[in-house]
């Protein structure tokens, strides 16, 4: 979220704001799908982010969807620094 706290993904709200690369937006639609896997990314400082595989993330390559993302691959922080991969693994959704 903007001010740093986290929420599930199916907890977020039209009018949420959320924290993107150019800083903190307020969401404007919130769609439903059938996902049934999702991408967990870990980076090398040990953050955690889950995301569906056509959710495009900041990278120093340019904009990436996560399932297209590389084991090299830096992608961009909410404190605005990137940080390198280190695994990409995908799993059920649970959270739906």
């Amino acid at each position: 979220m903007a001010d740093g706290s986290e929420k599930q993904i199916s907890d977020i709200c039209i009018g949420d704001l959320v924290m993107t690369p150019n800083g903190s937006n307020r969401v404007m639609n919130v769609y439903s799908g059938q996902e049934e896997n999702i991408v967990c990314l870990e980076t090398i400082s040990k953050k955690r982010l889950l995301a569906t595989t056509s959710h495009p993330l900041q990278t120093k390559r340019g904009i990436i969807t996560a399932g297209n993302l590389r084991g090299d691959d830096e992608i961009l922080t909410e404190f605005g620094n990137y940080e390198t991969l280190s695994g990409i693994y995908i799993q059920s959704y649970q959270d739906r």
